[in-house]
């Protein structure tokens, strides 16, 4: 079947898959083996694993689950804006895990449930929590890892702690971060030596990212009172276990709306692959080397039929067409996706206020990091990157939970004085109006 209909195409769904493919799913999902007692062929991808039954799940499963309904909530409040979107729920949600590990009471309480993943009792009824989620998170870490492949796959995650010099940091806090995270602190000088912290961190950010993030934190996401950074990297490199030949790539409509059309490089391949389809959509599965990681593209069957199918996204949804997509025997198919790449930026701390963890932006109780309660966040920075071409895919995510003291800086309210105008000059202590005018014209 042919993956080329004239329609939103492959490339703008494959957001959903770069979720899918970011979130640790693979790690789970892409490991089940296959049903009946019947040996999978050869070149074909071990059919997946529905949903675990909440008692017999393991930590690492609880946590991917966590990690993945997450990532669909997240989406809901990014995609709803204009544009390209492209956000790691695995990168945001490491960050703000380790920085969990520093909340106590109802801040703790308000991103466990943001997170869908409780470090501590109590849990809503019917929530599955893990023994230590903290260790499930190492476990996880170390199983997406374990996808490297010499052959062409290679997936990195890091962790790091930017703390301002003398802060005086709970060693408990630190030996958690550093035992489930990698996350060792390094000190640097907020208070008087903001920038050279900035561009130390960013060099890190960058390193870990292979120069595919440069600039994660701006001159504007750190302040005097900042304490504390917390960071997480991910960076992808990986080519497909069946490769599209350059040659074939030929420019090609992409129809962006009913009435707006842009012309891109569009590779083709026809080869065996999973494919699904349901009322709604298409499903395809397209394996890096390996085939532990895989990128999976929901392309809707109309063309302005994204918006719905985003509305309509949930993660029982998302499990049954890699599922379905999946068979024993993966059929013939004519793949048409453009050659693309998206780069996406935001600071989502108004965004997860509004999810359900304001007290972390307020009245914030991190006292689990330093023994006070003077730090709260005051920016979540997360930025993305990726680029697909007949070779594979090569992605990047950083995100910086910033954390500071007192309030955020409020934006400037404009004050134009642009039009005539009344103005007095006083004596502050006694009062008195020493002169009072207008300017009506300035030219005058």
């Amino acid at each position: 079947m042919p993956c080329d209909r004239k329609g939103l195409v492959c490339a703008v769904t494959s957001l959903i898959a770069g979720i899918v493919l970011l979130s640790g799913m693979a790690a789970r999902v892409f490991a089940a083996t296959p049903g009946d007692g019947a040996e999978a062929p050869q070149d074909s991808i071990a059919p997946l694993a529905l949903p675990t039954q909440a008692e017999t799940m393991t930590d690492v499963e609880i946590v991917t689950d966590g990690i993945n309904a997450f990532a669909l909530d997240l989406y809901a409040q990014v995609g709803a804006q204009n544009g390209n979107v492209l956000v790691s729920p695995y990168s945001i949600s490491a960050a703000l895990a380790m920085t969990a590990a520093g909340a106590r009471g109802e801040t703790a309480q308000q991103m466990a449930k943001v997170l869908h993943v409780y470090f501590v009792p109590p849990a809503p009824k019917g929530e599955p929590v893990a023994k230590d989620a903290h260790a499930a998170f190492a476990q996880l870490d170390a199983s997406l890892k374990a996808t490297n492949d010499p052959a062409g796959c290679r997936l990195d995650v890091a962790n790091a702690l930017w703390g301002q010099a003398a802060e005086g940091f709970l060693q408990e806090f630190l030996d958690l971060t550093a035992k489930h995270y990698g996350a060792g602190l390094r000190e640097v000088d907020f208070t008087h030596a903001a920038e050279a912290a900035r561009q130390t961190i960013n060099a890190w950010v960058a390193e870990q990212t292979q120069q595919k993030i440069k600039e994660l934190l701006q001159p504007q996401d750190l302040r005097r009172g900042t304490g504390l950074v917390l960071t997480n990297a991910v960076y992808l490199k990986a080519d497909w276990a069946k490769q599209f030949d350059a040659k074939s790539t030929k420019d090609a409509p992409f129809h962006v709306t009913q009435g707006k059309d842009v012309t891109v490089p569009m590779m083709h391949l026809t080869d065996d692959f999973g494919l699904a389809s349901d009322k709604d959509a298409d499903v395809l599965v397209l394996p890096y080397v390996g085939k532990r990681l895989a990128m999976v593209i929901v392309l809707p069957k109309k063309l302005d039929g994204l918006a719905d199918l985003e509305k309509s996204l949930t993660m029982k949804q998302v499990h049954q067409w890699i599922y379905d997509a999946n068979p024993h025997q993966p059929r013939p198919v004519s793949v048409k996706l453009p050659r693309f790449g998206v780069e996406f930026r935001a600071d989502l701390a108004k965004t997860l206020g509004a999810m359900g963890m304001p007290d972390a932006f307020a009245a914030a109780d991190f006292s689990g990091m330093n023994g006070k309660r003077d730090l709260s966040i005051s920016a979540v920075v997360h930025q993305t990157h990726i680029g697909v071409d007949e070779a594979g895919t090569e992605a990047a995510a950083a995100t910086a939970v910033v954390m500071g003291r007192g309030k955020p800086p409020q934006p400037p309210v404009p004050f134009v004085g642009d039009h005539p105008f009344l103005f007095l000059i006083q004596d502050n202590q006694s009062g008195v109006i020493l002169f009072l005018g207008r300017l009506v014209n300035p030219k005058e």
